[in-house]
């Protein structure tokens, strides 16, 4: 059954030069979601009038994506919106994708088949984000230092022992490299979210 016009996931296909835009987007209608397009002459400002649940990579994008990330990353708006990639598969590509949180839709012949994995990354996110979507303000301290530590876990080395803080749970410890400075990292955070 398909999707309601309401119900449909949005993304942004931002970038010019990508020869199977046009096959993408028709394919995209037909595993009903609703596809944007701009190019990526001013990618922020796209990104914001769109709203989209996920922003596709293509083309001249796509190959400047290392230069793109970090402009999302610097806007509040932008920096939480959801980024794939479609690229050809090869190791560095894949590699460098994952270290930064970016997914990669693998570039193959059929149209088809691309526009079923950017529309199932798409539901993903507008899934994901209807369960996680709140007013500002709702989190509480315990929630928001429960998101850090399973961050902080996922990208440092951690060692848990149950009960090393005289309780019955575990204790987590968190190793970080010599010469980190921690402190101002956690600092750069709290002011980044202060504003919130």
């Amino acid at each position: 059954m398909p999707a309601s016009v309401d119900d449909r996931p949005t993304l942004l296909m931002l970038g010019s030069g990508e020869p199977m835009r046009a096959a993408l987007e028709a394919a995209l209608a037909r595993h009903a979601t609703f596809a944007e397009v701009a190019d990526a002459s001013s990618p922020v400002a796209a990104v914001m009038a769109a709203a989209p649940d996920l922003v596709v990579l293509v083309g001249d994008a796509a190959a400047a994506y290392e230069e793109l990330l970090p402009k999302f990353a610097q806007h509040p708006m932008t920096a939480v919106v959801p980024i794939a990639l479609l690229a050809p598969a090869d190791l560095e590509v894949h590699l460098s994708t994952a270290r930064r949180g970016v997914a990669l839709v693998p570039r193959t012949a059929s149209a088809d088949e691309m526009a079923r994995s950017i529309a199932a990354l798409a539901r993903d996110m507008s899934e994901q984000s209807a369960h996680t979507e709140g007013a500002v303000g709702e989190a509480t301290l315990a929630e928001l230092l429960d998101i850090l530590k399973r961050e902080l876990e996922g990208g440092i080395l951690s060692v848990s022992q149950p009960g090393a803080d005289g309780g019955e749970g575990l204790s987590t410890h968190f190793v970080l490299a010599p010469g980190r400075d921690v402190d101002q990292a956690i600092q750069q955070f709290v002011e980044q979210i202060k504003p919130m």
